[in-house]
């Protein structure tokens, strides 16, 4: 898993809670 910026991480995570 690449970690991006810290916005973008938050989004792929907040994206992956939400699933």
């Amino acid at each position: 898993m690449v970690v991006a910026d810290d916005k973008q991480v938050v989004v792929i995570y907040d994206a992956q809670a939400r699933s």
